[in-house]
């Protein structure tokens, strides 16, 4: 379940993001979290640990920095990224 939209701190910025605090995320980053939240975490971390060129950390990290803004829940975050990178792993072989 999403919780309430992200509050910015100082006003929009002009290279098209959100201040939130000290954490600066791009609009189209939190629209994807918002519309998809554990599945972009899932694919992320997946696809990368299939070994391809794919930022799974950083779908990862903003996952869980969006889970401190009460977008998502932490343990959620975790057990999406830890059932993703194992079933990962065992499609390789």
């Amino acid at each position: 379940m999403l919780g309430p939209p992200i509050m910015l701190a100082r006003p929009a910025l002009s290279g098209g993001g959100r201040d939130v605090g000290i954490l600066i995320l791009p609009d189209w980053i939190v629209d994807l979290f918002a519309r998809y939240g554990y599945a972009v975490v899932f694919a992320g971390v997946f696809l990368e640990n299939t070994g391809l060129p794919v930022p799974g950390e950083t779908a990862l990290l903003a996952g869980a920095a969006l889970a401190h803004f009460g977008r998502l829940e932490l343990p959620a975050v975790i057990a999406t990224a830890i059932a993703a990178a194992i079933l990962a792993t065992i499609s390789g072989f």
